[in-house]
């Protein structure tokens, strides 16, 4: 594992070594210092599965919400104009309150 961590870092260098930020003084100091750290994949995939959990099952949720909406108005084409209507209604509803009418007198 060392030696290949070793060549890894080696190419590592190489390839940025050939980068106009690297090629100064300080770019180069910096270059030195620049090394590759390789872990067992068994660890690796464990850790990555703990730290992203949450953030997968939040997009899992979005997305299911998004096709549930998505099946709803593919059923009802419709709904948006049904739910525009209905804010619509509510505001008439108000005013018609406001002025002290019932709710079930028609609205001139």
């Amino acid at each position: 594992m060392a030696s290949l961590q070793e060549k890894m870092s080696g190419l590592l260098r190489q390839s940025l070594g050939e980068l106009k930020d690297f090629q100064t003084v300080q770019g180069k100091t910096q270059l030195a210092k620049a090394h590759v750290v390789l872990t067992p994949g068994g660890q690796g995939v464990a850790n990555m599965q703990h730290r992203t959990a949450s953030s997968l099952y939040l997009l899992m949720g979005l997305a299911g919400m998004v096709l549930l909406i998505a099946c709803a108005k593919h059923r009802q084409p419709d709904a948006g104009a049904r739910v525009g209507k209905a804010v619509g209604n509510l505001d008439s509803y108000g005013a018609r309150c406001g002025e002290g009418k019932s709710d079930t007198a028609d609205a001139d």
